[in-house]
C-alpha cells in the first residue's frame, strides 16, 4: 500500500488491522551527479531509460538504478527541550509556530534529525520507552505532532 493510499484510508476511517504506515520512501540516485530525486509512478520507464537534469542517468537505458531508502517522516529537535514529528524542517518549524507557541524565531536553536533509534520515555510516569522510528509509525497520521519535550 502506498502512503497516499494509506493516509486516504485512515482519512475515511477504513483502516484494517495489518494496515500499518511505512515509513520510507526510495530515492533515485544519479551515476553522474548524485543528485537524489523521488520518481513517481507515471513516470514512464522506456528503452531509452530515464535523465537526470545533468544529463546523466537515474535510470540507464539497461534498467540498471541505483536506490537510496529514507525515511518520509522525521523527528526534528528544534531547541534544547522540544521536538516535532514532520516530513520536512520547514513544516516542523511552521507547525511549532503556529500550533505550539507564537515566540519569535530565536525559540528555534541548532535543529537537528533526532536519530530512528533513539529512546524516549512514553509516559508521564517515564516507566516506559519507545523508539523515535515506533512513535511515528504508532501516531503519525498525516500531520506534523508534537514528539516529544525534555522541559518539565
Amino acid at each position: 500500500m502506498n502512503q497516499l493510499n494509506f493516509i486516504e484510508k485512515e482519512q475515511q476511517n477504513q483502516m484494517s488491522p495489518t494496515d500499518k504506515f511505512i515509513n520510507m520512501k526510495i530515492l533515485h540516485c544519479c551515476w553522474s551527479c548524485n543528485k537524489e530525486q523521488e520518481l513517481t509512478q507515471d513516470q514512464n520507464v522506456n528503452k531509452n531509460g530515464i535523465e537526470c537534469e545533468c544529463g546523466g542517468y537515474l535510470i540507464t537505458p539497461s534498467g540498471k538504478v541505483q536506490l537510496k531508502v529514507v525515511p518520509i517522516v522525521q523527528v526534528f529537535q528544534l531547541n534544547d527541550y522540544e521536538a516535532i514529528a514532520a516530513e520536512s524542517l520547514e513544516e516542523a518549524i511552521k507547525f511549532y509556530f503556529t500550533e505550539i507557541t507564537n515566540y519569535d524565531e530565536d525559540r528555534i536553536d541548532n535543529p537537528h534529525v533526532v536519530p530512528m533509534d533513539h529512546m524516549i520515555f512514553d509516559d508521564e510516569a517515564r516507566t516506559t520507552q519507545i523508539s523515535i522510528g515506533d512513535l511515528i509509525e504508532s501516531q503519525w497520521k498525516g500531520k506534523p505532532f508534537y514528539a516529544f519535550t525534555t522541559e518539565y
